[in-house]
């Protein structure tokens, strides 16, 4: 079990939350593109 009261969150950990927070955002963005645009967005990270 997690012992809550000796927990520090210090701003370093603070900011590691809040990137992947981000970049869940922008990957879910990601799937609600339309299929064309999904497809060249593919086309343009494969090269």
């Amino acid at each position: 079990m997690l012992k809550t009261d000796t927990l520090q969150i210090t701003p370093e950990i603070l900011n590691l939350i809040a990137r992947i927070d981000e970049f869940k955002g922008a990957w879910r963005a990601l799937g609600r593109l339309a299929p064309d645009r999904l497809a060249s967005l593919r086309h343009v990270a494969t090269i």
